[in-house]
């Protein structure tokens, strides 16, 4: 897998200044205040980070690792949500423990977001969660007979600051470094780390959707 340095490379440098979201653009799932708690509920809708094709060549080949991002806001706290879909392939069919705990995120695990000018923001999940972790034998395109395709889905949420939202929205991020579990699968983890660049169609998207909860 690529080091975190050679993401830089994936997306131009040039898309260094700020992005500005443009209300009318801003899309949202949720926008309202929840009535038992009296809060501000927002999230946005997902925004892919990876190429469009990603996901469709990664289920096809069993090597899947796709990557969207959210805002949300709850109440007086905002966060950047990211949520993960990863695969592997295995000889024998996972028993319900390896999938119940084969993706996992600790309680204060760290993100670090790389931007435009080479410079990284850190941010911290704010609470554990684990993927949703499945295991199918039939229908698994180009996957050889006797195999299991696992796939996992996990959504984690990184609390954001002022200074982490400001550091966001000035300029476009390039590439992310995620801290994750794994307990029997890859999934494409290096050293209990996996790295994404961001596609070049999208790495305003971050700072955009940031952008929509002001």
């Amino acid at each position: 897998m690529k080091n975190l340095i050679s993401l830089l490379t994936t997306a131009s440098i040039l898309l260094a200044g700020p992005v500005t979201a443009n209300a009318s653009e801003c899309k949202f799932v949720i926008n309202e205040v929840d009535p038992f708690t009296g809060k501000l509920m927002v999230t946005t809708a997902w925004e892919p980070l990876k190429s469009g094709m990603s996901e469709i060549v990664g289920q096809a080949f069993g090597d899947l690792s796709d990557i969207s991002a959210a805002a949300v806001r709850e109440g007086e706290q905002d966060y950047l949500a990211l949520k993960l879909k990863l695969s592997d392939t295995t000889g024998s069919r996972p028993s319900d423990d390896d999938l119940q705990y084969a993706v996992s995120v600790p309680e204060g695990a760290g993100l670090w977001v790389v931007m435009g000018d080479q410079t990284t923001v850190q941010l911290f999940t704010d609470k554990a969660v684990r993927g949703i972790t499945k295991a199918k034998k039939d229908g698994a395109i180009l996957v050889s007979d006797g195999r299991y395709l696992v796939k996992s889905t996990v959504i984690i949420r990184y609390a954001l600051d002022a200074a982490a939202r400001e550091a966001l929205t000035q300029q476009s991020a390039t590439g992310l470094r995620l801290n994750l579990r794994n307990r029997k699968f890859e999934f494409g983890y290096e050293r209990g780390h996996i790295d994404f660049g961001i596609h070049e169609k999208s790495v305003g998207d971050i700072s955009a959707i940031i952008g929509c909860l002001e």
